[in-house]
């Protein structure tokens, strides 16, 4: 999958794709990784480097396979360090 594909589709489009067949998750995540590392060093909005491999999810919710990013102010995920927007 190409940035401007992926960035054509909202969670729910993007998880459309891959329920169908269309995209696989790992060709989704490798294109939002592809284009935040196009858009981050204009916005450093990253306080960490993303992860070398997708944290454990739910193969059968509605958004599975669905990459985001975490804003560690708010949300927490198990195993990853906070930084509270520092580092």
């Amino acid at each position: 999958m190409e940035v401007s594909e992926y960035a054509k589709h909202d969670a729910t489009g993007l998880a459309g794709l891959i329920s169908t067949g269309r995209a696989s998750a790992e060709d989704v995540r490798q294109a939002a990784l592809r284009a935040v590392e196009a858009v981050n060093p204009e916005l450093n909005a990253l306080v960490g480097e993303p992860f070398d491999e997708p944290l454990s999810y739910s193969t059968d919710g509605p958004f599975a396979g669905v990459p985001f990013l975490i804003k560690d102010l708010v949300l927490h995920a198990e195993g990853v360090p906070r930084a509270r927007g520092a580092v």
